[in-house]
């Protein structure tokens, strides 16, 4: 697999400390030992070298998490909990004014998020989702629920040129995904209106979960898809630099990394449910969601770190 070796893309710096590699236990795209480091400057983490921007499509194979089929009673549960959950993510947003807004979500997925907004966000409120394959079931489901789409690598797309004008831009679990945060940034920036939002969601690295599952196993590093994790200070430094400002932040209760990491440590990839453990530590399984869940919630109460963390910036 090709690879790049880079310097830290927050601050600049090429002083770096070791905190752990590992293989892609998930999916089994290459066997790879990909190694993560922390900057010296700003704490940022960061895959180094990490896979180059061609091997996109090698990383990230067609079955990559696709849409949950709600059939079976307990995802059906798990749908309506995802429902509730996604709404309660924005109700800063939702208080406000909402005739005729325009909300943009990069890193769509199987769009069940925009979905969820429209029926909050009805009439002449414009919603575009934004993501590097939108397959034939998800474009019918967008036009059911009158939403635009705009497929391919984020990186590549010019979204001036959508005649766009937002209000909110999403980025949930995306982040840390980009090769370029810093251009992506500069382009959500200048379609954003004055004083619009962005809402950014991504793993934090200074979880207890990681804490607890160390630098090999923790399933928020994803290796190697993972290419950056941030810090509260090294997200404040970037959001700064390409002129947002803080309006909120918070940590977010995330059950998936738990799971995701005891996986990675039996060896057990993404789509393997073929013995009884396989099937109860799995994303769908509701009592390893519901453990894990109120695991995260001590965390958050103990100040231990919650395994996902939320800001809200605002144009400046």
């Amino acid at each position: 697999m090709l690879t790049e070796s880079l310097n830290c893309l927050v601050c600049g710096s090429n002083q770096s400390v070791f905190i752990g590699s590992g293989i892609d236990v998930e999916f089994k795209t290459s066997t790879d030992e990909w190694k993560t480091f922390m900057c010296g400057g700003c704490g940022h983490y960061y895959l180094n070298p990490r896979p180059a921007l061609v091997e996109s499509s090698s990383i990230y194979p067609d079955d990559y998490y696709p849409a949950i089929s709600l059939v079976t009673k307990s995802e059906k549960i798990i749908g309506k909990l995802r429902r509730f959950i996604d709404l309660r993510k924005f109700s800063f947003f939702l208080k406000m004014d909402c005739k005729n807004l325009c909300l943009v979500d990069i890193g769509c997925g199987d769009g069940r998020l925009l979905a969820t907004l429209r029926r909050n966000f009805p009439g002449g409120s414009r919603l575009i989702g934004v993501d590097f394959l939108i397959d034939p079931q998800t474009q019918i489901f967008f036009k059911k629920h009158n939403i635009e789409y705009i497929s391919g690598l984020v990186e590549n797309i010019d979204l001036q040129l959508h005649d766009i004008s937002a209000d909110l831009v999403i980025m949930t679990q995306v982040i840390e995904h980009l090769w370029q945060p810093n251009l992506i940034l500069d382009n959500i920036s200048k379609i954003l209106k004055k004083d619009g939002f962005l809402l950014i969601e991504t793993p934090n690295p200074e979880s207890f979960c990681k804490k607890f599952q160390g630098g090999k196993y923790w399933g928020g590093w994803h290796r190697p898809r993972h290419l950056n994790l941030f810090t509260k200070n090294s997200m404040f430094e970037l959001a700064n630099k390409h002129g947002f400002k803080l309006h909120g932040y918070k940590e977010i209760t995330v059950p998936a990394f738990w799971i995701m990491g005891f996986r990675n440590y039996l060896g057990i990839t993404s789509k393997d449910e073929s013995s009884f453990l396989s099937r109860t530590l799995s994303l769908k399984s509701v009592w390893a969601l519901s453990f894990f869940t109120i695991v995260e919630f001590l965390s958050g109460v103990f100040k231990a770190g919650r395994s996902n963390h939320q800001f809200i910036l605002v144009k400046k």
